[in-house]
């Protein structure tokens, strides 16, 4: 008797800890993509040399993923002073790209263990500048 209930926790123990390490697994997943996606973002500002039309394109590549936890925030700054713009949305044009230096590029999603479902996703941010 005591061979067998030290065979089921053993067993229980086992389940648990593998459906951890797939949760973890499928959470950095999640991250990697999330940081693939925005140095995407990244080298496309920089080859582009902050083109209005390519930031704007920027955007639908993040609304492509089909992911709506995904929340892309650009923000511009210029040679010339002026102060800086962030875009949360396409919505940029040759005016105000028109100088810019750099971009600061911020990528929100949720982090997930796909154990737990939704009760324990938490916002993380992955960050970037492009020079």
């Amino acid at each position: 008797m005591k061979q067998f209930i030290s065979g089921i926790v053993t067993v229980v123990f086992v389940l648990i800890t593998v459906t951890l390490c797939v949760s973890h697994i499928s959470a950095n997943v999640q991250t990697t993509a999330a940081k693939n996606l925005k140095d995407t973002v990244v080298e496309e500002l920089e080859n582009s040399a902050y083109n209005a039309s390519t930031l704007n394109e920027c955007f639908d590549t993040v609304s492509a993923t089909g992911r709506p936890d995904y929340q892309l925030k650009i923000t511009v700054y210029y040679s010339d002073g002026k102060p800086a713009k962030t875009f949360t949305s396409a919505g940029a044009n040759s005016d105000n790209m028109k100088d810019a230096c750099m971009a600061y590029v911020e990528l929100k999603y949720e982090y997930k263990l796909g154990f737990f479902k939704n009760n324990n996703a938490t916002e993380h941010v992955a960050y970037g500048t492009a020079k």
